[in-house]
């Protein structure tokens, strides 16, 4: 049977001396309570079903300005609580006694000591025969941590808000950088609002993204900050560089939460260092040329004069005499290229009317061995002479260059096509302009590479390249007020490569 003293029709007042009785179960609550709660500077409390105290530690009385016999059997409007305050408390109470369960809250106080804010709970206590006898509760004071939790929230707003200011990008992880949670990338890379797992391949360049998965693990497993260099891509999809430096957040344990980082576009820096790069080795190439240059120019001359000897000789027949006049050209061109390595080279050799169907023949008569060899058809599409003012040597580089490779380029009875084709300058009214065009049916070339194609020691090659004949192709294009173009593709009908060339003609 439930203690009579803790009947529920005590609520109704058909009991006797509520206050009596209540005195008296609060001398029994505080013999329980008293270990517990008597040196804590929580306020601890216990009502009975009518709502009335039974229990209060010293610190509560404390706070009431109440002896024990004052303030025990009354309820929370008696000790002069609010009228919303002890409504509120009046509302816990029965829920815990409908619910069989703790109910936990905060509530906010204004006094003489200024705004307070206190922690509650309401607990249910049972009989031996499970039903609820009363309900028990704490109060914490818990205004400084408040205070703290607010300073703690607005120092990490500013700390945010500073790192933003001073960053492109702004992110933050979880724990094991599996997910991005929120992104801000300012136009430098596409944002991230929610949850991301596949943020590797969406914002990392992939032959980055290993070293960056490295350089994470490492930093997750010592809890130290991530920093790292690395490519990106941008928002429009062209790859970009950026330095980012991330940092754990612990919690209290000591284990990681999460991580809050940033980076910087460093970009325009990594162009400008590779920029400097390229012209470092420019300059050892060009002090190298120069001092082979200058080796080759004596046993250069030596092989001049037995040509010229040669080809004295009365008795030569026409058809060897043919072949050491085209050496003596090949010779010629080969002291002028090494006249611009030395830097002697001062437009000697001045642009003259130049034949380009004869500069093509003289292409193709040069590199037969390796025509011969891959049994290349090669189809020449052109009427009559076309003529442009050029320095002669220098364009049939240019054509030797891409006709050795499109050879490489193509398979065994592959197919080059040559056409020289005078039209009409869109630019210029009246300027007439020539168009070669170098196309074969080889392996073709990525779009990755095409972007880099005319720069100085890029090559498709592998170690048989030196990435310098399309650059030097190039440079001679554009000194001769000329433009080159290249289209390709790796598969289909259309599979190959397609150099054009456009060159101002002559008259």
């Amino acid at each position: 049977m439930p203690d009579p003293r803790f009947d529920t029709t005590q609520r109704d007042g058909v009991a006797g001396d509520v206050k009596q009785t209540a005195h008296t179960d609060g001398l029994r609550w505080k013999q329980l309570y008293e270990a517990v709660l008597a040196n804590t500077p929580d306020l601890g409390y216990v009502f009975d079903l009518n709502h009335r105290f039974i229990y209060a530690n010293d610190a509560l009385l404390a706070m009431w300005g109440k002896s024990w016999d004052e303030a025990i059997g009354k309820n929370c409007l008696e000790l002069g609580y609010e009228p919303w305050h002890a409504a509120m408390h009046d509302r816990e109470i029965e829920q815990v006694i409908a619910t069989r369960k703790s109910v936990r809250g905060e509530v906010p106080f204004s006094g003489t000591s200024g705004r307070r804010v206190y922690d509650y709970i309401f607990f249910p206590v049972f009989a031996s025969d499970g039903s609820v006898q009363a309900v028990g509760g704490t109060t914490r004071d818990i205004s400084d941590m408040k205070a703290a939790q607010s300073a703690l929230a607005d120092s990490e707003k500013r700390f945010r808000a500073l790192v933003a200011a001073s960053s492109d990008v702004v992110y933050r992880m979880n724990a094991d950088w599996t997910e991005m949670h929120q992104l801000q990338g300012r136009d430098f890379i596409a944002d991230t609002e929610s949850a991301d797992r596949n943020w590797l391949g969406k914002y990392i360049h992939p032959e980055d993204q290993a070293p960056v998965l490295d350089s994470i693990h490492e930093s997750v497993r010592e809890k130290r900050p991530f920093e790292l260099e690395h490519r990106v891509l941008r928002s429009d999809g062209t790859p970009g560089w950026t330095f980012s430096r991330a940092i754990p957040v612990l919690g209290d344990a000591g284990e990681i939460v999460e991580w809050f980082g940033a980076a910087t576009d460093i970009t325009a820096r990594k162009q400008a260092e590779q920029a400097l790069l390229r012209a470092e080795k420019l300059a050892s190439l060009g002090r190298m040329a120069a001092t082979i240059s200058h080796e080759i120019n004596n046993p250069l001359e030596a092989v001049t004069n037995l040509l010229f000897l040669a080809r004295s000789e009365g008795d030569v027949p026409e058809v060897v005499r043919e072949r050491l006049d085209t050496a003596d050209a090949e010779l010629n061109r080969i002291a002028h290229i090494t006249r611009q390595s030395l830097g002697f080279y001062r437009e000697a050799n001045a642009p003259t009317v130049t034949s380009i169907p004869d500069l093509l023949n003289s292409c193709f008569n040069l590199l037969r061995g390796k025509i011969e060899a891959k049994r290349a058809e090669i189809r020449k599409e052109w009427r009559g002479d076309v003529k442009v003012t050029a320095v002669a040597g220098e364009l049939r580089q240019v054509f030797s260059n891409l006709l050795a490779n499109s050879l490489d380029a193509i398979d065994a009875r592959g197919k080059i096509r040559v056409r020289v084709s005078e039209e009409r300058a869109w630019k210029t009214p009246g300027q007439r302009s020539v168009r070669i065009t170098m196309a074969d049916n080889g392996s073709g070339i990525s779009p990755a590479a095409r972007d880099h194609l005319f720069e100085p020691f890029f090559t498709t090659k592998g170690s048989v390249g030196t990435g310098l004949g399309l650059w030097v192709t190039k440079q001679i294009v554009d000194k001769h007020h000329g433009s080159i173009q290249v289209r390709s593709q790796l598969t289909g009908e259309r599979r190959g490569t397609i150099f054009s060339i456009v060159l101002p003609a002559d008259g």
